[in-house]
């Protein structure tokens, strides 16, 4: 996997010697020699995806729930089961019979979900955002349902306002200090819905490390986007467990020219479940 100069801390915050409740008191836990931050994103955290490990409805910034990946199968729309969905790069792209279905019609969408626990739940979008000049991120809002049928965002900043969120294909695995802890794991069948800006799943998208995406040398982000994830929370033993604290401040230096985009191509990866247009 590639490597984002994560590395340097490795043998320290490895050792069985190192107390994990001071972990995060040094005075940088990256540094870089190019004293770059890349597109204003300078300040990290130690969830990987904004996740509320404390209980259901978060109370500050996070998701609201823990949510562990949702599922393509059992999609609908407006009451209608839809035939397949999938994604190509950040998009939802689905049919309903003959009908093809992207980015704005899935408004009002509803997928199967599932906890960290197991426990089943249901996900909607409510609004639907086009990306911003010169990127291909689509974000959507999403909210969830509670067991009295009352829906409630699922991403929240520190306001308690609700966050757009980012279609990731496959799942991640949630788990701290244990062996495959902050993996991506590559699952047709499922995709995950990353809070903008509150965890590092999101946050290294925004960075241009987008794992849809490749360069013009035909290189995959997708390594990228996991090493960003493992530098922002300083992942160094690569177990998911974090050494950082909320608000510190990082640089990230990479071997692609800093910012990812730069001499990106426009070629996307499709995930998702992805039949031959119905005849």
């Amino acid at each position: 996997m590639k490597v984002l100069l994560a590395v340097c801390a490795v043998a320290a915050a490895c050792s069985p010697q190192i107390d994990a409740a001071g972990r995060g008191a040094a005075s940088s836990d990256l540094v870089a020699s190019n004293g770059e931050n890349l597109n204003g994103e300078n300040l990290n955290g130690e969830n990987l995806n904004g996740e509320n490990l404390n209980g259901p409805f978060s109370n500050g910034p996070g998701m609201a729930l823990n949510v562990d990946h949702a599922l393509f199968d059992g999609a609908t729309l407006n009451g209608r089961t839809l035939d397949s969905v999938y994604l190509d790069g950040s998009m939802l792209h689905g049919f309903a019979g003959n009908n093809e279905l992207t980015g704005f019609e899935f408004d009002n969408a509803r997928f199967q979900a599932t906890l960290l626990d197991g426990t089943p739940l249901t996900l909607r979008i409510t609004d639907v955002n086009r990306p911003a000049f010169g990127s291909d991120v689509w974000t959507y809002l999403v909210q969830f349902r509670d067991a009295r049928n009352n829906w409630h965002p699922l991403c929240l900043d520190a306001d308690n306002d609700a966050v757009y969120a980012i279609a990731l294909d496959g799942r991640w695995n949630y788990g701290r200090g244990v062996p495959g802890g902050g993996d991506h794991v590559v699952d047709p069948a499922s995709f995950t819905f990353a809070c903008k800006g509150l965890g590092a799943l999101g946050k290294c998208v925004s960075m241009g490390y987008e794992p849809w995406a490749t360069l013009a040398d035909g290189t995959s982000l997708a390594p990228y986007h996991e090493a960003c994830t493992r530098a922002l929370r300083a992942d160094y033993c690569g177990d998911g467990n974090s050494w950082t604290v909320n608000g510190r401040r990082i640089d990230l230096w990479d071997s692609v020219g800093s910012s990812s985009r730069r001499g990106r191509s426009g070629s996307s990866r499709r995930s998702g479940t992805t039949p031959e247009r119905p005849a």
